[in-house]
C-alpha cells in the first residue's frame, strides 16, 4: 500500500510540475508579446517626438523670418549722441531725452513742450523708480538688465519688473531690437514747429493710451 501511495504522489507531482511548466511557458509567451507591443509603442512615440521637434524647428524658423521681415520694414533713425532716459511708471519706460524741450530753438532759448505739466502729472502719479542717463553714442535699451537688476543700486527687487509690466516709450525703434515683442511703443519726435501736437492733453490719444496701460494687468497683451 505504501509503494502504491508513493507512486500516486509522484504522479501527482509530475502532473503539477507539468502544469506549472506549461503555465510558465504561456506566461513567457505573453511577456514576449507585451514586450513587442511596448517596443512598437516606444518606436511610435520616438517618431512622433522627432516629428514634433522638426515642426518646432520649422515654426521657430518661420518666426525668425517674420521678425526679420518686420525689422526690415522699420525705419531705423539713428541719432548720434542720444540715448533715452527711463522713468519706471508701473514698469513704463518713458523717453525724456528731447520730448520735454526743444534744444534747437537757439533764438528763443529752451522751450517746454505743450501739455508738459499734464505729462509730468501722469508720470508722477504712477512712478515707482527713476533712472536718468545722459547723451551717449548709439545704445540699445535692454530691459532685461533692469528686470534682472544687473546694477545692485537699482531701487527695486530682482524681477519685480518683467515683460508683463514694463514698457519702453521712445521715438527710435532701433533701441528696442533686443527686447521681447510688445514691450515698446514709438512716438513721433517732438517738434516745436508742429502746432497740432496735442497728444498729451486730457482725452487725447497718447494720454488715454498710457492711462489705460496703468490699469492693465499685462503690458504685452495691452500693446
Amino acid at each position: 500500500m505504501c509503494k502504491e501511495e508513493n507512486e500516486k504522489f509522484k504522479e501527482e507531482l509530475r502532473e503539477k510540475v507539468n502544469t506549472l511548466e506549461q503555465e510558465l511557458l504561456l506566461c513567457k509567451e505573453e511577456n514576449e508579446k507585451l514586450k513587442e507591443k511596448l517596443k512598437k509603442k516606444v518606436n511610435t512615440l520616438e517618431q512622433d517626438l522627432l516629428l514634433c521637434k522638426e515642426e518646432n524647428e520649422k515654426f521657430k524658423e518661420e518666426l525668425k523670418k517674420k521678425d526679420q521681415q518686420e525689422g526690415d520694414k522699420q525705419t531705423i533713425d539713428i541719432k548720434n549722441g542720444q540715448q533715452a532716459d527711463i522713468i519706471m511708471v508701473k514698469g513704463m519706460d518713458v523717453d525724456e531725452k528731447g520730448d520735454d524741450v526743444d534744444k534747437r530753438d537757439a533764438d528763443h532759448g529752451i522751450t517746454e513742450r505743450q501739455f508738459l505739466a499734464k505729462k509730468k502729472e501722469l508720470e508722477l502719479e504712477n512712478m515707482e523708480g527713476l533712472i536718468i542717463e545722459r547723451p551717449l553714442p548709439l545704445m540699445l535699451k535692454e530691459l532685461v538688465k533692469l528686470w534682472d537688476k544687473d546694477d545692485s543700486n537699482l531701487p527695486w527687487e530682482k524681477r519685480k519688473y518683467n515683460e508683463s509690466n514694463s514698457l519702453l516709450v521712445d521715438d527710435s525703434p532701433y533701441k528696442a531690437l533686443l527686447n521681447p515683442a510688445h514691450t515698446a511703443i514709438f512716438l513721433t519726435s517732438y517738434d516745436i514747429r508742429n502746432k497740432n501736437d496735442n497728444s498729451l492733453r486730457h482725452g487725447a490719444d497718447i494720454r488715454m493710451y498710457l492711462e489705460g496701460l496703468t490699469t492693465s494687468e499685462n503690458v504685452q497683451k495691452y500693446i
